[in-house]
């Protein structure tokens, strides 16, 4: 992306300022960290890493950790339960017994274990000044007035570091993005099955940065999208259908019993814009009975194909599904 200056739009946050916790945040809430690595390994293997740090109220912690590898279609998750997460001046740190993740600004150090250290990541991670405010300024009403949230992105993030598994260590380059959000959000509605939300988040190969949203509660559905141009031009315009109802190709999970779709479309006529976005592989769901709120959901790379004001793209990206 060149070069733009994006501070002449105003967000109703400070996006450094605020990557300390909410500490006014009612425990009807949620408080998320959400970083996510597209990764190539020196051997050629493509991965995404997810290291996703999320507060519900006091004692009500929760880090969700995923690997991806697309290339060997394999899949592993694990979710630990405490995390210690503390403001610092323009940043944040949090600290689990997994997970040792700093954040100053744009600059980022991040290791990450799975399986008691069979998988071992560790990075640095930079960022290039762009902030992507959802919906333009940040202000995100996800169900409608009652459920304000605020969401904001670091989208474009260089990360280098290594990957070690099973004692072999490889180098691994790759492109990230952090979500920072917090509000309100309906746990009671999601757990007797009255709402869901999918989550999309992409970088397409003509510089474009995309995040759409489909939510439904009791039956209302809102679905629209963040466009932030490689010139920095925003756009936020309405889906022509709901998201979630587009979704295809039906997989089981054998942890949960949801059945998941594995595709989904998303249509702008006004935009000229249709695009498909395809999980990498099935089976990316995280899932733990043991939770306080055990809310089904997947956690999964995608590859998007289309078009976009009535130009051929593609690219790849993230989706969260939670149900």
């Amino acid at each position: 992306m060149n070069e733009i200056n994006l501070s002449s739009i105003p967000l109703v946050v400070d996006p450094y300022e605020d990557l300390a916790p909410r500490n006014d945040l009612h425990h009807r809430g949620a408080d998320s960290w959400f970083l996510v690595v597209h990764g190539r390994l020196e051997d050629g293997s493509l991965c995404d890493f997810l290291i996703h740090c999320l507060t519900r109220g006091k004692n009500d912690d929760k880090v969700t950790l995923c690997i991806s590898d697309s290339t060997h279609q394999r899949y592993i998750s694990q979710i630990t339960a405490r995390c210690d997460i503390e403001g610092t001046e323009n940043g944040v740190t949090m600290n689990a017994d997994e997970v040792q993740w700093s954040i100053k600004g744009q600059s980022m150090k991040v290791k990450a274990l799975w399986g008691k250290g069979k998988q071992t990541l560790d990075l640095t991670i930079t960022g290039d000044g762009t902030v992507f405010g959802y919906n333009s300024n940040g202000q995100l009403p996800l169900f409608g007035k009652e459920g304000q949230n605020i969401q904001y992105a670091f989208p474009n993030l260089a990360a280098v570091g290594t990957f070690t598994e099973d004692g072999k260590t490889q180098a691994l380059t790759g492109d990230g993005w952090l979500d920072r959000q917090w509000g309100p959000l309906p746990f009671e509605d999601f757990l007797a099955g009255n709402a869901n939300w999918l989550w999309i988040a992409g970088k397409l190969d003509d510089k474009n940065v995309i995040a759409l949203w489909s939510t439904i509660k009791a039956g209302v559905s809102y679905n629209w999208i963040t466009i932030l141009s490689p010139q920095g031009i925003y756009t936020v315009a309405p889906l022509s259908s709901s998201v979630i109802d587009s979704g295809k190709d039906l997989w089981i999970s054998k942890e949960s019993g949801m059945l998941w779709p594995s595709r989904w479309e998303a249509a702008c006529p006004a935009l000229s814009m249709g695009l498909t976005f395809t999980m990498t592989q099935t089976g990316q769901e995280i899932y733990s009975a043991t939770d306080r709120l055990p809310i089904p959901q997947c956690e999964a790379g995608i590859t998007i194909v289309g078009k976009l004001q009535g130009n051929k793209v593609k690219g790849h990206g993230f989706v969260e599904i939670v149900h």
